[in-house]
């Protein structure tokens, strides 16, 4: 099945090689390889099945990362590839090459949202769970607002902000968000 999605993939890129979405949806397929290799590394019954997954993981990320480069060569301002360039740095923790992938990426939907208020609320919830993962406070704060401006009814943005508001000392603006989530969603019982 891989070597079927690999094709399919490789006569898309040929067929329009001037599209970054076709090499950022190749990107994903080695990513989600590397995710399926991972699982097998935890359930392995010795260390070669062990070392052999783990190869697996090196070589899918090196890949997705070839192509999520060949999409930004293509594609300067696209966010969506940038930040799963920085999931595959995290992944390798490589701490401070996430950060510049997220600020890329923050950067480039912030730039669609300035255009034509199109930016995407998802893409700003996950670049904020990254700077967050990364304890990058400030920067997810910020994409996490972001988000819950763009979709106000963003319960998983409006609930990290929040959160952070709170660890920053923000006590009153946390409890106005999360009056907000209760508005939204009376049934939440974790507010």
């Amino acid at each position: 099945a891989d070597q079927l999605a690999i094709e399919y993939f490789k006569k898309s890129q040929e067929l329009d090689p001037q599209n970054p979405i076709v090499l950022t949806d190749f990107a994903k397929f080695y990513l989600s390889s590397a995710a399926r290799a991972k699982q097998k590394i935890s359930s392995a019954q010795n260390d070669e099945e062990k070392e052999q997954a783990s190869d697996i993981v090196s070589a899918s990320l090196l890949e997705a990362e070839k192509h999520l480069v060949g999409a930004i060569a293509l594609k300067q301002d696209y966010a969506l590839a940038y930040f799963l360039l920085a999931t595959i740095k995290a992944e390798q923790a490589q701490t401070s090459e996430t950060i510049t992938q997220l600020d890329r990426a923050l950067n480039a939907n912030l730039f669609l949202t300035q255009d034509a208020n199109v930016g995407d609320p998802d893409l700003f919830y996950a670049i904020g769970s990254q700077y967050k993962f990364v304890e990058q406070k400030e920067k997810a704060q910020r994409a996490f607002a972001l988000a819950a401006t763009l979709n106000q009814n963003h319960l998983p943005a409006l609930w990290e902000f929040a959160l952070l508001q709170a660890e920053m000392g923000k006590k009153e603006d946390a409890m106005k968000i999360l009056e907000r989530i209760l508005q939204i969603d009376p049934t939440n019982t974790t507010v």
